[in-house]
């Protein structure tokens, strides 16, 4: 029979009779001891894990610094050179961009420049022509040649001017100097020859 000296708990669920005792020695099986100078620390499966856990938590993250400080330099050394790098690039980039603007603004200035020269140019060619036209306009008034009321010159005012422009434009041979024939009586025979 059953000893009725030891506590007994009658558990809820199940009816049947759980001794404290036992519970307790299966309690100490799954627990961790710990002993250090003749003490004893019980420490149960979820605090040793904690603790365990814990434990190897600052173990890697020392692991980890102490790889970091090791190696700090290169690693430094590394990110400072390649940003040293880039810069470098970029640098180089923005001073051929200003360069390709310097170009393109030169040529802008000499192809203005050209094209302000031309128009100078063709500036002064119309002050030449209009100064030679109102010079032509005066000698026609005063020769007479073209009428005001025409708009070109007529057979008539062709052969009235013929003998002056001709003979400033004409020149005998040695040949026809020689036969004795005379510059006016070529040109008078040609005019009456178209009149």
């Amino acid at each position: 029979m059953a000893d009725r000296s030891k506590p007994r708990d009658y558990r809820a669920d199940s009816g049947r009779v759980v001794d404290r005792e036992t519970q307790a020695r299966r309690a100490a099986r799954n627990a961790y001891t710990l002993t250090h100078a003749g003490r004893q620390f019980r420490l149960g499966p979820v605090t040793f894990w904690v603790v365990v856990g814990s434990a190897v938590v600052m173990a890697s993250w020392s692991l980890a610094t102490g790889t970091y400080f090791a190696f700090k330099d290169d690693v430094l050394t590394r990110l400072i050179a390649r940003q040293a790098e880039q810069q470098y690039a970029y640098e180089d980039r923005i001073a051929e961009l200003r360069a390709q603007v310097d170009r393109i603004t030169s040529r802008q200035l000499l192809d203005q420049e050209q094209f302000e020269q031309k128009l100078n140019a063709l500036l002064q060619r119309q002050t030449t022509l209009e100064s030679r036209t109102s010079t032509l306009a005066g000698d026609v008034a005063t020769t007479g040649s073209i009428k005001p009321s025409r708009l070109a010159p007529s057979v008539d005012d062709v052969l009235a001017l013929a003998d002056p422009v001709l003979k400033h434009r004409m020149a005998l041979t040695f040949a026809a100097r020689a036969e004795g024939q005379d510059l006016g009586a070529i040109i008078s025979r040609l005019v009456s020859a178209v009149g």
